[in-house]
């Protein structure tokens, strides 16, 4: 009586779908058990065949009662009330009940972040940027669906931050989340990192660095060997967090994500982009020239030659930007982007006199 009691009792908000499962199990062999009864009774009191007394049986205990078929006995009827009127279309109900509860949790369970998505081939973000992470996100999935390698791989996020749910918007373009960080094996293991494709590990605040070193440690500890690309806040910390294991450390571009993008395409991209955006270094420079038709391989080849530099990319007569032409595009070139060494400043003048050479 306890037992039967107990299927009845209705589960807490997030109970696990095994124990979902087991419930609607034993409904299931209880209502089998009673529908098996009560075809075996037409079947002796009333003269039916096996078929009628199942067909009786389904459209009995689903309510739907055709009135083709019924009991005309008395031990028939009393059948029909005391095994399929009282227990059996109870005990259906109650199975499309758990059936209904149990989608409505798996659905609450994943909104909220304690579902377990056991994905593989998938990108793993760790962490939560600090600002407007909706709108960086945005961002980021949007270049990141440009990216040809990146197209198709679903993303999850494990932040703590999204427990009430994870933004509309941004669910909608297909990203999940679960509810941890990454300072427990617990956690990025139900994140599945062992069978993610690559894992970025975001910097949160200023004060990250020993956080992202902690976790890039437990990812290598627990066998992760997918590409690991980790943010770094303070300059000291970029060799430290790569030897802990990542392969790419970035600084953090909250109003920029196509930088994280291209290093997770490209892993070591991040030193010719940061070698390029910074005064140290190589320095990408614009150089104002007299417009001058040539080859585009011309033109390179000739700084090249010279050693002033790499062409990337040169303004034209109708004022755009364009950026790594084909060799053999005719241009006219009124203002060209060259990556010069630091210790060789350039004037236009130079540049003049190379290509009329």
């Amino acid at each position: 009586m306890i037992w039967f009691m107990t299927l009845f009792k209705r589960p807490n908000q997030f109970v696990s779908r095994k124990t979902y499962r087991r419930q609607l199990l034993d409904l299931a062999l209880l209502l089998a058990g009673c529908c098996a009864l009560f075809a075996l009774v037409m079947v002796m009191s009333e003269g039916m065949s096996p078929s009628d007394a199942l067909w009786l049986t389904a459209t009995t205990i689903t309510t739907t009662g055709y009135g083709d078929l019924y009991a005309k006995t008395g031990i028939g009827r009393l059948a029909t009330v005391l095994i399929l009127y009282i227990p059996g279309i109870a005990i259906f109900a109650k199975v499309v009940n758990v059936f209904q509860d149990m989608r409505q949790n798996t659905a609450e369970r994943k909104n909220t972040g304690l579902w377990r998505w056991n994905m593989e081939g998938h990108i793993v973000i760790i962490g939560m940027p600090s600002g407007d992470s909706e709108t960086y996100f945005e961002g980021f999935l949007q270049e990141l669906r440009r990216a040809q390698r990146f197209r198709n791989h679903p993303v999850q996020v494990l932040t703590k931050e999204w427990s009430g749910g994870i933004p509309p918007a941004l669910a909608q373009r297909g990203m999940v989340h679960h509810h941890g960080d990454g300072s427990t094996f617990a956690d990025l293991d139900a994140a599945g990192v062992k069978k993610a494709d690559i894992v970025v590990v975001l910097a949160s605040s200023p004060e990250a660095d020993s956080t992202t070193f902690n976790t890039v440690s437990m990812l290598r500890e627990m066998g992760v060997s997918c590409p690991i690309v980790a943010e770094y806040v303070k300059p000291e910390s970029q060799a430290r967090i790569h030897r802990a294991g990542a392969t790419s450390v970035i600084k953090p571009t909250r109003v920029f994500p196509d930088m994280l993008v291209r290093v997770m395409v490209a892993p070591g991209s991040e030193f010719v982009l940061e070698n390029l955006m910074t005064a140290d270094g190589d320095e990408l420079m614009g150089f104002a020239i007299q417009p001058r038709a040539l080859l585009w391989k011309d033109v390179v080849h000739k700084l090249v030659e010279a050693d002033m530099g790499i062409p990337i990319a040169y303004i034209g007569e109708d004022g755009a930007v364009t950026t790594n032409p084909r060799s053999s595009d005719p241009v006219t070139i009124h203002t060209l982007f060259l990556v010069c060494h630091e210790e060789q400043p350039l004037t236009a003048a130079d540049i003049e006199a190379v290509l009329a050479e």
